[in-house]
């Protein structure tokens, strides 16, 4: 199943980015 690993890895990655992106902007308003 290498779709599904490959779809999972990218995933992973865009909620990483997101977090980031959540993190930055609350210490940006804080």
């Amino acid at each position: 199943l290498p779709l599904y690993g490959a779809a999972r890895e990218k995933i992973y990655r865009v909620a990483s980015l997101i977090a980031i992106w959540i993190i930055l902007n609350l210490l940006s308003v804080g």
